[in-house]
């Protein structure tokens, strides 16, 4: 970004600091102080709160103080500050994310055993809401519904209980809109200022059991828009990726954080694997020795205790 509208930008508040190739800025024209709105190369910015994007001479138009007829283009040039012209695509509506009728939870059972032998307690699992189906697509596994920040049910996730099935994970419902579980983990996020990111519900689960809420899965190893969006809307927030520790888990880590850094700053992104010799966060809980000390180092590593 240009130094004298990077100059100009501190003088009305908006306080720019550098998140990788970007920077983000207070909105200050609501009185924030929430760096929630980023500016890119292009010098395009985007405003996570209100969903909006535009060239960055229209933010300051917010709060510059112009003369009747005055337009903000005039403004700058009388500032001797260029701002190159950007032509905005103008992309699609937003879809209304589709939700099911949260009555479908009523057909669960709450059969626990299955994560209970994977060493889940009830009473972790009934935070959830999940049980198990009986009937239709989602028969025999272990569901799982999926809230969005309104709690209203946007989807639902089922992982089989019987060995011998094909797929052992079904996903219904948009994943792209997936925040989970943001109805059990925004308050804890926004606490501690700081979140981990896992694979799948399993990990989530597991974090849980060990008392660990700030907690969000990917439902595979690629993060979506609606994910990156929330954790701009949470900055300042240092997010540690903790995939699984072999091969294909570490490689896409080193994937995923590469992506991140074009959001955020490098002293904000860091890879973690689960503690001890274990594969994923679940095979540590249930076959680890010496869980309780390789816990707390691991807790240590990462700052989730002091």
């Amino acid at each position: 970004m240009d130094n004298n509208l990077l100059a100009l930008l501190t003088e009305f508040g908006f306080d720019p600091k550098p998140s990788g190739t970007n920077y983000r800025v207070k909105a200050v024209f609501r009185n924030s102080n929430d760096y929630n709105i980023v500016i890119y190369p292009d010098n395009i910015f985007q405003d996570f709160v209100e969903g909006i994007k535009g060239p960055v001479s229209s933010l300051l138009a917010k709060v510059v103080r112009l003369d009747k007829n005055q337009t903000i283009d005039i403004w700058l040039k009388e500032k001797k500050i260029e701002i190159p012209t950007v032509k905005i695509e103008i992309g699609p509506h937003l879809a209304r994310k589709q939700t099911i009728d949260k009555k479908f939870l009523n057909q669960l059972i709450p059969d626990y055993s299955y994560y209970q032998s994977r060493g889940i307690s009830e009473e972790i699992l009934k935070q959830f809401q999940g049980g198990v189906c009986l009937s239709g697509t989602l028969k025999n596994r272990f569901v799982f519904p999926i809230f969005d920040e309104r709690e209203e049910l946007i989807g639902l996730c089922g992982r089989s209980i019987l060995p011998e099935a094909k797929k052992r994970w079904i996903i219904l419902g948009s994943k792209k809109d997936f925040i989970y579980p943001i109805h059990l983990a925004k308050k804890h996020i926004e606490t501690e200022k700081a979140v981990i990111i896992t694979e799948g519900i399993s990990d989530i689960i597991t974090l849980f059991q060990v008392g660990i809420y700030n907690c969000l899965c990917l439902f595979g190893v690629d993060i979506s828009l609606s994910l990156i969006n929330f954790f701009l809307r949470q900055s300042p927030l240092t997010i540690f990726i903790c995939l699984n520790s072999d091969y294909a888990g570490q490689t896409a880590s080193g994937k995923l954080k590469r992506r991140l850094l074009k959001y955020f700053d490098s002293d904000y992104v860091k890879i973690i694997s689960p503690p001890g010799q274990a594969k994923d966060l679940n095979e540590f809980l249930t076959k680890e020795n010496k869980q309780d000390r390789l816990l707390e180092e691991w807790k240590r590593n990462f700052r989730l205790i002091k």
